[in-house]
Parts: structure tokens; C-alpha cells; sequence
């Protein structure tokens, strides 16, 4: 199996992630629907217009596998690029076998 690239969640990403979205939520346990796509791509939209997001994709082959949206408490004080916490954007986090 090929390596998985932690990359930074940027907007070029925002059809992939609405369909990875789509296809995942939309199968049990959660069987979630949509009026459209557009509702979905809201959702990414929203969060990344807030000044504290942070978000990630899972890339494997050039396709994205895995996403996590989120953002940053900024009470929390914490290093810039989570440095010492052994992870780099861009670095593989998965080995081939």
C-alpha cells in the first residue's frame, strides 16, 4: 500500500473533500442527505473562513482519503507548523508495503 501525505486543507481541495464527504456520510451508521452539494461545500467553506481554522487532508496516490477540519482555541497557546509533535506538512505518516 502507498504512503498517506498529510497535507494542509487549502480550497483546491474543496470537490474532493465534498465528495469524500458525500460518499462517506451518506452510508450507514449516519445516512445522512442533502438538498445538493452545495450544502456540503458550505461546511468546508465556513470553516475555513474562520481566522482560527485548521485542517488537513489524508492524500494516498493523488487522491484524497481522509480529511479533519477544525480550529485552533486560541487561548491555548501552542508552537507554530506543531512543531515537536513529530509532524510536518507534506511528510508521510504511512509506510508502503
Amino acid at each position: 500500500m502507498s504512503e498517506i501525505v498529510v497535507r494542509t486543507f487549502d480550497l483546491g481541495m474543496l470537490d474532493d473533500c465534498v465528495d469524500l464527504y458525500m460518499k462517506t456520510y451518506s452510508q450507514e451508521p449516519w445516512n445522512e442527505t442533502w438538498d445538493s452539494r452545495d450544502v456540503v461545500a458550505s461546511f468546508y467553506k465556513n470553516h475555513y473562513a474562520n481566522n482560527y481554522f485548521l485542517g488537513f487532508a489524508a492524500v494516498r496516490d493523488g487522491e484524497i482519503v481522509g480529511v479533519s477540519v477544525g480550529f485552533l482555541k486560541p487561548y491555548i497557546k501552542r508552537a507554530s507548523n506543531c512543531s515537536g509533535c513529530g509532524w510536518e506538512p507534506g511528510v508521510a505518516v504511512g509506510g508502503g508495503a
